[in-house]
């Protein structure tokens, strides 16, 4: 897996420092991090098959649309 950066670790962390204090350490930080970014993965997977199989569409002006 990729380094994380310091400032993203840091920023996470002030967010677990404030609505989570007593999971506010580094290592929950980086899980917090690496869970986000599986997530982001999902979701970009799941679009790319929506996409795909018509589900959703995109018209030249940007307009997204679902099928019901």
């Amino acid at each position: 897996m990729t380094q994380i950066p310091e400032n993203e670790i840091q920023k996470v962390l002030k967010m677990l420092r404030e609505s989570n204090p007593e999971k506010a350490t580094r290592e929950n930080a980086i899980k917090t991090i690496q869970g986000m970014k599986n997530m982001a993965g999902m979701v970009v997977d799941k679009i790319d098959e929506d996409l795909k199989t018509g589900k959703v569409k995109v018209s030249d002006k940007g307009k997204v649309t679902r099928k019901s």
